[in-house]
């Protein structure tokens, strides 16, 4: 599996290096605007740079997307598939390599984004102060930055298992359409519809969640808190990914003709 891992590191490596490359160029302009004390300019591309840092965040499960609807739409899948290695295991290896490089590229954003910010803030006082100001109210209504920095690494988690859900529930659309129109045009048309149809059935599921378990509101948010309220919705995912993993590990080995 991680050997297979490798592959798909070293086939998406290309796409990677050049939006690396943009966003090392946008970092460059920013350092510039910030050195030559342009507070515009370096608003301008502060505000640039966190869109495309978006933008290279979610072109990591873009890429893992395009490329297994390719692999089975295509010759390729022969030699991915037709190896001595369990189906399931070929799917573990791309979850894998999504996570890996998810956890990479958001520690590197983050870290850069810290740096940047620190900067900025370094070199306009005004908006430190700014910044003073709404720690200390933030302080008296009880909340620290250790509780801040422990939400948004729960929040993290939880987003991660959400998109993790929705790229294993495309796998699925993909194989299944693959499967029901082994020499037709029209697979990324019934990809989509039954992608939009998984949506759909998604979204009633967290209706009846939320209506199982209902939200109760507080003044003050914490980590337990949050961790009461979200469970089930987290459980409803980590259940999708299992499901959406086996039922496409079932079709690539026992219904897809490769």
């Amino acid at each position: 599996m991680f050997r297979l891992s490798k592959y798909e590191l070293r086939k998406n490596r290309t796409a990677l290096f050049v939006l690396l490359a943009g966003l090392a160029a946008l970092q460059i302009c920013f350092l510039i605007a910030l050195r030559g004390k342009t507070q515009d300019y370096a608003i301008i591309w502060s505000t640039i740079l966190v869109l495309y840092a978006v933008v290279c965040y979610f072109a990591v499960f873009i890429f893992a997307i395009t490329n297994y609807y390719r692999e089975i739409n295509s010759k390729t899948s022969y030699l991915v598939f037709m190896t001595p290695v369990s189906a399931l295991s070929i799917i573990l290896s791309k979850m894998l390599t999504v996570l890996v490089l998810g956890v990479i590229l958001a520690a590197a954003l983050g870290a850069l984004g810290w740096l940047d910010f620190s900067l900025f803030l370094n070199q306009y006082s005004v908006y430190k102060s700014m910044g003073e100001v709404i720690s200390e109210v933030m302080k008296n209504f009880g909340i620290d930055t250790a509780q801040v920095a422990s939400m948004a690494l729960f929040g993290i988690i939880t987003f991660l298992l959400s998109v993790f859900s929705t790229v294993a529930m495309l796998y699925l659309c993909i194989t299944l359409a693959a499967t029901l129109l082994q020499n037709s045009r029209l697979k990324l048309v019934v990809t989509i519809a039954l992608f939009v149809a998984g949506i759909y059935a998604e979204s009633k599921i967290q209706g009846v969640i939320t209506d199982l378990h209902p939200m109760v509101y507080r003044d003050t948010v914490d980590l337990i808190y949050l961790l009461q309220q979200s469970w089930p919705y987290a459980l409803a995912n980590l259940v999708e990914l299992a499901l959406f993993m086996i039922l496409t590990t079932w079709l690539l080995e026992k219904k897809l003709s490769l």
